[in-house]
């Protein structure tokens, strides 16, 4: 008969086991939105809005089976940290999948008419690749260091933004002419890129916090 240590330490596993799940399939998102990007290929975006449920799903799932853990184990310290840091990292991975599916809901719209701006999106591949490969292993590794480093090239992204609004606020304030209409679409694209580098340096600042214990603003 197992102990109650013993069941509690499986339900973490579980927990461990569909919060890199979930990472794994936001990660796979983004690669494919970069593609989607790259291509316009509405197929691919159509897959990115798929899977979004699939996000959904496993948020739901982390959030029951965490807070069962609680409710059945009354967990402390570093167990119950675990358990909400997991809860909370889940979250943001959900919002992250969410400004995806917005992007690909973009380029399913406007297919015929953003090539104008697509080298503006290409910009963000390189950091916020590094920042979800990165964000990956400093969950993986529980990495201070790694966490850090997320935290750190969120920098990237953000100056990629501020170079970048300012063309699209002069664009959007023409009197004539498509330009403004898609500057102001595209804008909304760039800007879903800049929160998603905010949600992986909340990741990074919630990993620093299982293993501190100690609550960080980075960002």
């Amino acid at each position: 008969m197992k102990t109650l240590r013993q069941t509690f330490d499986e339900g973490l596993k579980e927990l461990s086991n569909q919060l890199h799940e979930m990472i794994d399939r936001v990660i796979e998102v983004y690669d494919t939105m970069f593609e989607a990007i790259r291509t316009m290929d509405t197929e691919k975006a159509r897959l990115i809005i798929e899977n979004d449920q699939h996000i959904n799903e496993l948020e739901n799932a982390i959030n029951e089976l965490g807070n069962l853990l609680i409710l059945r184990q009354c967990p402390v310290a570093r167990d119950l940290r675990t358990i909400i840091t997991t809860i909370k990292i889940a979250n943001e991975l959900e919002r992250l999948g969410d400004y995806a599916s917005n992007n690909a809901m973009y380029i399913i719209k406007t297919v015929g008419d953003n090539e104008n701006f697509r080298n503006y999106f290409l910009q963000y591949v390189e950091p916020l690749s590094k920042m979800f490969y990165t964000m990956k292993s400093a969950v993986k590794t529980e990495s201070i260091d790694e966490a850090n480093k997320v935290c750190n090239l969120d920098n990237e992204v953000d100056e990629v933004y501020q170079k970048q609004i300012m063309n699209f606020i002069d664009i959007t304030g023409q009197k004539e002419g498509m330009s403004a209409e898609e500057a102001a679409r595209a804008m909304l694209v760039i800007k879903q890129f800049e929160r998603a580098g905010d949600h992986l340096t909340n990741i990074g600042e919630e990993i620093i916090y299982l293993s501190k214990g100690e609550r960080l603003t980075l960002n």
